[in-house]
């Protein structure tokens, strides 16, 4: 298959990297911060107002939010960045909330979207119940997925937003979860980090 011309641009500066004596680690880095780039572009022109439809206003603000982590859910947000070329932990966590926003948007019955149950109802926490130690974390999160997730709380009967970043963490590091699709695929509405 015939590589784009980004693709190849992108292949000839690695090897020129490798080629010049730069080691396959900063290669790497070099990859994930141009992958990085690419997604910043992207979530630019997807937000940049369109010729044809008025850009709608900021659906919310950016507000720091405390939660309570688990080491597993810490540990999976603050190797999202590097893994998936994103910004920040906090955009990791911005990312998955906007994932299961969606997933949750689909058809459904009583507001339960197409996967309501797949990432809600099923307990996939190896550590409910118990005194896992846990960690406050503050995330800088959209006033819009705030929202959302205390509506999750009330929905599914959850004790707090939390416990809704803790399960769509146990949920992103489960077998049957796509990492990739999770945290490489460009959903953001009004994009700013």
């Amino acid at each position: 298959p015939a590589m784009t011309d980004a693709a190849s641009a992108s292949a000839t500066k690695k090897y020129l990297l490798i080629a010049a004596g730069v080691s396959a680690s900063a290669a790497l880095a070099f990859g994930l911060y141009t992958l990085a780039q690419k997604r910043k572009t992207l979530c630019a022109a997807s937000s940049a107002p369109s010729s044809s439809s008025p850009s709608p206003a900021s659906s919310s603000a950016l507000a720091p939010t405390p939660v309570l982590l688990g080491p597993r859910h810490v540990a999976l947000l603050a190797a999202a960045p590097a893994k998936h070329g994103l910004a920040s932990r906090d955009k990791a966590a911005r990312v998955l909330l906007r994932f299961a926003m969606d997933e949750e948007a689909g058809a459904g019955v009583e507001g339960k979207g197409r996967n309501a149950g797949k990432i809600f109802e099923e307990v996939r926490c190896l550590k409910c119940g118990t005194k896992e130690k846990k960690e406050e974390v503050v995330l800088e999160l959209y006033e819009e997925q705030v929202a959302w997730a205390k509506k999750m709380v009330a929905l599914y009967k959850l004790k707090d937003v939390s416990k809704v970043m803790r399960v769509l963490c146990d949920y992103a590091l489960s077998d049957g979860a796509d990492s990739a699709v999770i945290f490489e695929t460009v959903r953001c509405r009004d994009c700013k980090k």
